[in-house]
Parts: structure tokens; sequence; C-alpha cells
């Protein structure tokens, strides 16, 4: 069978191999296994979140590593359903991959025409689990594939929205802006702002195209963060004014939270007069009268994650921003105790933070060691963004009576400035 009339292909998921022998007609039940382990966000026993291992379904399961191993490569160790039931439900897979459900009828739905064609439910349960795991693994930094992997689900959305029903249609194009969204933020982070844009704009002509407040407020809301990343603070100010124009009426809480908090750091970094700096503050106290309205709940379809360690942080720079250093890292000291250990982007951003405004208070000894550390940090989960952000403050350090110390000078050295 040729790949491009794989049935499971057509539906949209990952283009893997045919099976054989019993799963003839489906796909191979070991690259299945493999895929969705790679994908999958899983607590261990020490309490760390990270990609699952092999060793994570071994132990799952009550089998060797090598058995996971020779399951994943060759299928072997899946005759029994109820352990194929098992994998489905600890790594999300949808049944029908692994043979548990029926295959969709491809050449009925063919047949019908491309608009009128049914999509199995089970697909669209699977992207939307997909997004939210793949936000997860951007968060933890534990995805060095995501890029790739976020392409792929893309190009699949796009080959499939033309086919479907027009209720689906809607639901589907919500769906490959989200991953836009992400696809954006990955690029951002990457320092990659061409890519990133473009991005940006497909999911700006979706957004527009069923007119959702939300998904319109969220395509301002991360060009205006990429922005704000990029020190372009009256530009990101412009972008972020108009995504609070649709702040009331969203339903999203974690979105509206974050609009209001770039929004204000954007204001803090552009505020000159004594008025303009009061309008800052009062922006990051709509965003702690959301984060109360919440009720604790951190996530929804937006992945935006606003809580109280978010809220803290997004205040610390903003008062950085206005000259107020001390406070500043007391801001810090309560979002790094509100910030769970395996949010690594966030903890390592907090540590940056505290950095500079170690340096705005001459603290030049803590500064030097905090920036090392946060370096090491950020060339693990590879954010290149925060990497510059990095190199700013060494600059900084080097104008300083500490310049010459073997502190600055190796950071100096160790990032080519």
């Amino acid at each position: 069978m040729g790949m491009e009339q794989d049935w499971w292909v057509r539906e949209g998921y990952y283009p893997f191999s045919a099976g054989s022998d019993d799963d003839a007609g489906y796909p191979h039940p070991g690259q299945v296994i493999k895929y969705y382990r790679t994908q999958k966000q899983w607590k261990r026993s020490d309490g760390k979140i990270g990609r699952c291992r092999q060793k994570d379904i071994a132990g799952a399961l009550g089998i060797t590593e090598s058995r996971v191993r020779a399951m994943e490569n060759t299928g072997d160790g899946l005759n029994s359903v109820a352990r194929r039931r098992l994998l489905i439900e600890l790594l999300g897979i949808p049944p029908v991959l692994l043979g548990l459900s029926m295959i969709p009828d491809v050449e009925k739905a063919t047949n019908l025409g491309a608009t009128t064609r049914q999509l199995d439910m089970s697909t669209i349960r699977w992207y939307q689990s997909s997004l939210g795991d793949s936000w997860e693994l951007y968060y933890t930094g534990a995805a060095p594939n995501l890029p790739e992997n976020l392409a792929n689900k893309i190009g699949h959305l796009r080959n499939i929205v033309p086919q479907v029903t027009s209720q689906q249609k809607t639901l589907l194009l919500a769906l490959q802006c989200r991953f836009y969204f992400l696809a954006a933020r990955v690029a951002s982070d990457q320092n990659d702002q061409l890519r990133a844009t473009s991005f940006l704009l497909s999911s700006k002509k979706i957004a527009n195209q069923l007119n959702d407040p939300d998904l319109i407020a969220s395509t301002h809301f991360w060009h205006g963060r990429m922005l704000l990343e990029n020190n372009k603070f009256a530009q990101a100010r412009t972008e972020l004014s108009k995504a609070m124009q649709y702040a009331p009426q969203l339903q999203s809480l974690q979105l509206r939270g974050g609009i209001y908090l770039e929004a204000g750091l954007a204001h803090a970094y552009t505020a000159q007069t004594a008025s303009e700096k009061k309008f800052t503050l009062t922006l990051f106290d709509e965003a702690n009268s959301v984060l109360k309205k919440s009720n604790g709940k951190q996530i929804d379809d937006s992945y935006i994650k606003v809580n109280a360690g978010r809220y803290h942080q997004f205040r610390a720079e903003a008062l950085i921003a206005l000259k107020q250093p001390e406070s500043a890292l007391q801001e810090l000291e309560y979002a790094e105790q509100h910030t769970s250990p395996d949010l690594t982007r966030r903890r390592t951003y907090i540590e940056i933070l505290k950095a500079k405004a170690a340096v705005d208070q001459k603290d030049y000894i803590f500064a030097s060691y905090t920036l090392r550390e946060a370096l090491k940090n950020c060339r693990s989960i590879k954010s290149d963004v925060n990497i510059s952000f990095i190199k700013e403050i060494v600059t900084d350090l080097s104008q300083t009576p500490y310049a010459k110390s073997i502190e600055v000078v190796s950071l100096r050295k160790e990032l080519g400035l």
C-alpha cells in the first residue's frame, strides 16, 4: 500500500509504516507506541516531569526495558488486547491506530466529495490532546524535536481541513490556529523572528476568517510578546493595546490576564511621565483581579498559564524597567515560590531577571554567578532569545568596575562578546 493511500495518513495521523501479519491494514504498532511515548509528558517517581522514557513504560507494564525496545522496534509483545488497551490509556493513543476500533471508511468519505467528509472524532480529540502535550513539552524544555513535530501536525491539519464538513472545518481551523501560536512561540524563542512572524500571519488569517475574539486577541498577544522580547517596546505596546480591546469579552481568563501582564510590561518600558508609570501598575492590578477570578485554574485553550508566579515575574520585570530593583527582587522571590520546579523556561527567566536587578544594585558578583547558571539552562532548552538577554546584561557588566573580573571575562568569552 503506497504511503499516500494509507488511511491513517489521510486521517491526519503521523505517516507510520504499514503493519504486517496480524496488523495488516493498520500502522506498525511499535512505531505508533514509540511516537506517542516520545510525545508524552510523564511524571516520574521523584516528582519531576519530562518526556516519557522506555524505562517509564517498562515500569508501568511490569516488563523490562529490553522488552519495550523490542515492542517498539518489531511489535513483539503486543498480542494481548489488554496490553494494547493499557498503552492506549497510558500514552493517549487513538484506539484505531492499535487496531481496537473500526478503520474509518475512507473510500466512502472520498466518494462523498472533499467538502462533505466526516472526520473520525478520535482524530480531533488526538489533535486537541497533542496540542496540550506540546505546550507542556515547550514549558518544561523537554522537546528538542518540537519544531519538526509541530510542522508535521500543522501540515496534516492543512491537508485535512479542505476535506471535512463545515462544522468540523471550524473546529479544525481553530486548532490549526492554536498550533500556529505555539510554532510562533518556539520560533521566537529560537530567535527566528522571520519564521515566527510567518506563523503569526497565518494565525491572523484564520482568526479573522473565523471572527473568533479569543483567536484574534491571541494573535495580537503573541505578536506583542515577540516584539517585547526583541526590545521593540513601542510596537509591542501598540499590538497589545489591540489585544486589550478584546479583553472584556474573552472566554479565556488566562488569555485576558496574560494580555494585561504583557501590556503592563510594554507600558513599563515606554513610560516617561508619572501618570504613565501609574497606569502601568494599574494594568498589573487588572491582571491580578483576573487571576483571582480564575480560582486557581492555570490552563485553558490559550495555554498561557497565568498564575501567581507569572504575575510576580512580570511585575518584577516592570519594576526593573521602572528603576526599582529592590522591589523587583522581592517580587522575584515571590515568583520563584509560586513557579513549579518543572517549568524550566520560567524559572530560568526568573534567574536572569534577578541578575538584571542585581546589576542595577551594583551586586556584580551575584549577577555574574546567576548569569552563568542561567546560561547553562538556556543552552539545554535551546532558548536563544534568553541567551540574547544574557548577552545584554553581560554587556552592562562590562561597563562596571567588575568588568575585568575572571567571572565577567569568562562570560564574555563564552558568549562571544
